[in-house]
């Protein structure tokens, strides 16, 4: 068996099942870093899942790689990846928001619904980060528009004011979140 952390090759410990070889990797593991990959022959294995890694047996042959991050590298890495979806996000809002002035409404309202989940998504993952590293938000742009015309967009959508929708998203939101892809 081959066991590769952070690139280097050491020795594996005897295991039955990919939880024993994981729970016997903790010497070469660094504690002050995160374990934020783990793969089996390539493919990819959730180590948090403890049940799973249980029923994992091992023939003695696999190759296993697991990769590791400090803590600043881990946030740094996520908000990286957040804000290159916040530029995709924004693309789906303009798509909505003519949808919602062309008069496609149920359209527009379906990628409205789709952008704001994923917005959603991303905010709250940020809010976790922060815990990690608290320098702030991470999309300060994003999270001003949103606490700036929430409650007017929000009220349009119940009214089915779709044209003040459409403006406030263009106006406001969209450029908020290109703002902070950038």
């Amino acid at each position: 068996m081959r066991v590769v952390v952070d690139g280097s090759t050491v020795a594996a410990p005897v295991a039955a099942t990919l939880g024993e070889l994981f729970g016997g990797m903790s010497p070469h593991l660094d504690p002050a870093r995160l374990v934020t990959g783990l793969s089996v022959d390539g493919a990819a294995v959730d180590p948090t899942d403890g049940g799973a890694l249980a029923r994992w047996r091992l023939s003695g042959g696999e190759s296993v790689e697991i990769l590791t991050e400090t803590v600043i590298d881990f946030v740094q890495s996520r908000r990286r990846e957040a804000a290159q979806q916040l530029a995709r996000i924004a693309d789906w809002l303009t798509l909505a928001a003519k949808g919602l002035r062309d008069g496609s409404t149920k359209d527009g309202n379906t990628v409205l619904a789709a952008a704001t989940r994923e917005l959603s998504v991303i905010l709250q993952l940020d809010g976790h980060l922060m815990q990690l590293d608290p320098r702030g938000p991470s999309f300060p742009s994003v999270v001003d528009a949103i606490e700036r015309i929430g409650d007017r967009l929000n009220a349009a959508e119940q009214d089915r004011r779709w044209s003040e929708v459409a403006s406030l998203l263009d106006a406001d939101l969209v450029p908020a979140l290109r703002a902070d892809a950038a």
